[in-house]
């Protein structure tokens, strides 16, 4: 899940080839200009077909002028072939990855029927960003890795500006240090929306950077990057896809928002005071007014089970991966009155259990969700008609609790009460009806 992987986090921040098309949409398919744009963006004549190592000075002084600062030291480039890259990254993430929290995650995730039992998680993790990832910035080396053609493209110079950018703003903001301290302290919430900032920055000024190019070469870099090869993206399952975009998608319109509002100023405000929340990422104006989360407590009474994940699960997750079936629309509205939440995942021998607790801005928020969860989960579980309970037409919403019993794959239980909700899904059916009793409002 988003955050609960801390190899993730420290698999550098990448530049992502697929999700370059973004840059042809922005860019428009007649070069025309439907982005937000600074006034450090300026016309760049069209570079001639050659090796990308020769226009490194040319990128760092684009780099600097796009995105408004300077570089106080000399950066570190290293290019390798897409093959040695796609190696690479393997390696790294066969070093970094913890086969225990992996194997923690794959239990969590084939228990909500997410994956199935079939998926080995850390090849699948490790395929999909060989895949896809064109680039890395590595900010405890402060080195950046190009994977690059014989010959330079519109596409390739824009990754490499891509990873220009996170050096340059490592440099004056220290964004690195910020987010291998938030890993540390297993914050992984406060990290994905620190690195949804970053990467927002990058594919912002990539595209500001692409806009100043000659039309041919925009619909160059769009197309090159339409072709990029997507099978393995392909074959996984959706979540997985949509966690890899949610830094650039999101982030990105973080940053056009930011930038709409506040000019380039905002953006370094934004390092000043980071986003702590993925619901400061997808609506800014909870940034603006410094929203924060609600601190919710969990304390799940369950001897004999260890804590294997805990945390905060945040707007995102809850809608890719608890609401995942119950339609984007759905999941969009049920998520938007996100207030705060905590989960625990516990393991005992081969049962996994996970907790999950939410608070709605208004008891309506929490009702969205139930009903998001119903439908989710019932697909997802199994049990497409799960049980249900709620007030009757003279109740009050806030004071009779809303019940949904799921008995079919696995067994599962959520209740609401007013703006508080509570999910328990585990292998072992004698533990859910334990902590639905626990737990319970009543």
């Amino acid at each position: 899940m988003s955050g609960t992987l801390a190899a993730m986090h420290r698999l550098r921040l990448v530049a992502v080839v697929l999700l370059l098309a973004l840059a042809g949409a922005a860019c428009g398919d007649d070069g025309s200009d439907t982005t937000t744009t600074t006034e450090s963006a300026t016309t760049t004549t069209a570079a001639p077909a050659g090796a990308i190592e020769d226009e490194v000075a040319t990128l760092v002084a684009a780099a600097e002028r796009v995105r408004g600062l300077e570089f106080l030291d000399e950066p570190t480039l290293t290019f390798l072939t897409p093959e040695e890259l796609a190696e690479r990254i393997r390696t790294d993430l066969s070093e970094d990855i913890d086969p225990d929290d992996i194997a923690d995650e794959e239990a969590l995730l084939e228990l909500l029927g997410l994956i199935g039992p079939d998926l080995d998680l850390l090849e699948a993790y490790t395929s999909l960003y060989a895949e896809q990832v064109a680039a890395f910035y590595d900010p405890d080396t402060r080195e950046m890795v190009v994977g690059s053609a014989e010959e330079a493209t519109p596409l390739t110079r824009s990754i490499v500006v891509h990873e220009l950018i996170h050096a340059l703003v490592d440099q004056h903001y220290g964004f690195g240090a910020e987010l291998d301290r938030l890993v540390d302290e297993e914050r992984f919430h406060e990290a994905t929306a620190l690195q949804a900032l970053v990467e927002g920055d990058a594919t912002y000024f990539q595209i500001v950077y692409l806009q100043s190019l000659p039309s041919e070469d925009q619909l160059s870099a769009a197309r090159e990057s339409l072709l990029a090869d997507t099978s393995v993206l392909d074959s996984l399952p959706p979540f997985m896809g949509r966690d890899l975009a949610f830094p650039y998608d999101s982030g990105f319109r973080f940053v056009e928002r930011v930038v709409a509002d506040l000019g380039l100023e905002g953006v370094d405000q934004a390092y000043r005071r980071p986003p702590t929340t993925t619901e400061q990422i997808i609506d800014p104006d909870r940034w603006f007014t410094l929203e924060p989360g609600i601190d919710v407590e969990l304390d799940v009474p369950l001897p004999g089970w260890d804590v294997a994940l805990e945390g905060t699960l945040g707007q995102w997750n809850l809608g890719n991966y608890l609401l995942a079936e119950a339609g984007e629309g759905v999941s969009t509205i049920a998520t938007d009155g996100w207030g705060g939440d905590a989960f625990e995942v516990l393991r005992s021998g081969d049962g996994t259990t996970l907790v999950y607790r939410y608070v709605g801005d208004t008891p309506r928020d929490a009702a969205e969700v139930f009903d998001g969860l119903v439908a989710s989960l019932g697909t997802l579980l199994g049990d497409p008609a799960p049980a249900t309970t709620g007030p009757g037409e003279d109740d009050d919403p806030a004071l009779v609790p809303s019940t949904a019993v799921f008995d079919g794959r696995i067994d599962a239980t959520v209740e609401r009460l007013g703006a508080d909700l509570v999910l328990v899904v585990s292998t072992d059916v004698d533990v859910v009806q334990q902590l639905a009793e626990a737990l319970s409002f009543d």
